[in-house]
């Protein structure tokens, strides 16, 4: 269940795109397969990432990259 403070602003496609990314585990892909909307969310800007790498410090250093998951 979803809880939202108020009904969300309908997509425009050609809309800029928001900075935050979202990642949804292949867990959460078939329940939305199940629900029957995968298509509708790969409609709306959904892009698999194949490398992802942040850091706040020197120490501090994470890297996530597709091709290790194979």
């Amino acid at each position: 269940t979803v809880i939202e403070h108020a009904e969300p602003a309908p997509f425009v496609a050609d809309s800029q795109p928001d900075v935050r990314i979202s990642a949804i585990s292949a867990a959460s892909v078939s329940l939305l397969k199940g629900l029957g909307v995968w298509d509708a969310v790969q409609a709306m800007r959904c892009h698999p990432y194949r490398r992802l790498e942040t850091w706040e410090w020197e120490t501090a250093h994470v890297m996530f990259d597709a091709a290790e998951l194979k």
